[in-house]
């Protein structure tokens, strides 16, 4: 692409950023951005701690971590410098330096906070973490700590003494290195952790949480190795695939051990009957939580336990319910016109409001009304499947008839073999009712593999149904299919 010279970009230019300056003389501007509502002082926030004894801990701290130096520097900060008293726990001298560093940090913050017209004010402190600078009756708190001194001026930012100190508070993420014996649900969250073609880094965890993210709230159960075998063992049943040359069983199970783990906005789970995970799924507390210890974070509550008490039903077996009308699995359907109806105001109840209406394109035996519904994600597992059909009488208030239909499945057998098979516990001829919805019970089945969208082990599961009334009968019998959806139903 070429680049056209525009002599008059400059002016532009000049004129957006006089815009910005003018939108940016806010109160929260001035105040974070400028010193000129404090009075400067000759000292910097180092030389001030420095020289009030009863900060000595606290500056021996900062020089245990290099802050002596920082806040010797020009950039502006506020300082909430805890009391000797308040540190009264704390040797400096045998302190290592990560430990002094998370304490220092999480007294510091960028930008000038006097108290001057405090209500309550967010703090995004250096640590990362998030307290409250606010005014309570007469007294100003930085988090639950009361300030002792305030206001002190420097010449590079603000000092604020406390007579408590804020303890440094874990996030989620952190705990993950912080526990015991949960190296393999740790791991497993490492391994999300991907580089995409432009070198920008993410995890695929963000999809169901933020576990390091300050500004959210979650209340996350954590798998101990044991629970992760046990899960595991449990799980990978389910996810046999014919085709298993990439590991998709192994990758599928270890998916779902933490498909339902993550409960947003929750601080405490035990303010409520039932939860609802970030992937929509619903589960009853003291089940779910029996038995875990509880360890609260900077962002929520962490539960330890070594039994993930999740059901296949809950989690990775779900109802799979196919509406008639999707065409988006590859329905396909012969010796028909097709059409979709709306049930709404006829006085039968359908799945989604709608179902599709089959009208025969023959008369003869021979070419017989037929629809294929592919299932998804059918599971290596045992359903129970129905097929509803919606009676004529939707349609035909005068004189509605009966369907009689024939029902089949097509799926891969347990010798790899892809071939039509019939429910051995269901009769061909299933007589539906011309006046109600007709729930038909097709059978019990149970597949050696699953059928999910992965290369080879696509789509492999078709339930077909046929009409089976002939020419002869027309006069009692319908040759036209109304079909709401088709229903698999996890076996427990």
């Amino acid at each position: 692409m070429k680049n056209h010279f525009f002599p008059y970009r400059h002016v532009f230019a000049a004129v957006a950023l006089g815009l910005i300056l003018a939108a940016c003389t806010s109160d929260e501007w001035d105040k974070h951005y400028n010193t000129s509502n404090v009075v400067l002082a000759d000292k910097t926030l180092s030389e001030c701690i420095k020289s009030q004894p009863e900060l000595s801990k606290f500056y021996q701290l900062m020089e245990r971590c290099g802050y002596d130096v920082v806040l010797n520097g020009s950039l502006t900060y506020t300082v909430w410098a805890p009391n000797n008293d308040a540190l009264s726990a704390f040797d400096p001298a045998t302190m290592d330096t990560l430990s002094a560093r998370k304490i220092v940090e999480n007294h510091i913050s960028l930008f000038s906070y006097p108290t001057s017209g405090l209500m309550t004010e967010k703090i995004h402190l250096l640590s990362n973490k998030l307290t409250t600078f606010h005014l309570e009756g007469s007294s100003y708190l930085f988090g639950e700590n009361r300030l002792v001194e305030k206001n002190t001026p420097a010449k590079n930012g603000i000092l604020h003494t406390l007579s408590g100190y804020e303890p440094y508070n874990s996030n989620l993420w952190e705990y993950m290195d912080i526990l015991t014996d949960i190296d393999s649900v740790k791991n497993y969250f490492l391994s999300q952790i991907v580089t995409d073609d432009f070198g920008e880094t993410t995890n695929n965890l963000y999809q169901y949480a933020r576990l390091d993210n300050e500004d959210s709230t979650y209340t996350v159960l954590i798998p101990s190795n044991k629970a992760w075998r046990d899960a595991l063992e449990r799980i990978q049943p389910y996810f046999k695939f014919y085709d298993n040359t990439a590991g998709y069983q192994l990758l599928y199970s270890k998916a779902y051990i933490i498909h339902n783990l993550f409960f947003s906005r929750v601080k405490d789970p035990y303010l409520y009957d039932s939860i609802v995970s970030t992937v929509a799924d619903t589960f009853g507390v003291n089940n779910l939580f029996m038995g875990a210890t509880k360890y609260q974070a900077s962002n929520g509550a962490l539960f330890k336990t070594d039994t993930l008490r999740v059901a296949a039903n809950e989690s990775w077996q779900k109802r799979i319910v196919v509406e008639a009308e999707w065409a988006n699995y590859g329905r396909t359907s012969t010796n028909a016109n097709l059409f979709f109806r709306n049930a709404l105001g006829s006085g039968f109840e359908a799945s989604g409001d709608k179902y599709i209406t089959l009208d025969p394109t023959s008369v003869n035996d021979i070419s017989k009304v037929r629809v294929m519904f592919p299932i998804p994600n059918v599971l290596s597992a045992t359903y129970d499947i129905y097929c509803v059909m919606m009676p004529e009488r939707i349609a035909n208030a005068v004189s509605p008839k009966p369907n009689v239909v024939n029902f089949s499945i097509t799926y891969r057998k347990a010798n790899g073999i892809y071939q039509p098979t019939s429910f051995t516990t269901l009769k061909n001829n299933v007589v539906t009712s011309a006046d109600t919805v007709t729930n038909v019970y097709l059978g019990r089945v149970t597949f050696p593999w699953c059928s999910l969208a992965e290369g080879a082990n696509s789509l492999e599961v078709i339930v077909r149904a046929e009409n089976a009334v002939l020419k002869k009968d027309v006069a009692t019998k319908s040759r036209t299919m109304r079909i709401d959806c088709v229903i698999f139903d996890p076996v427990q």
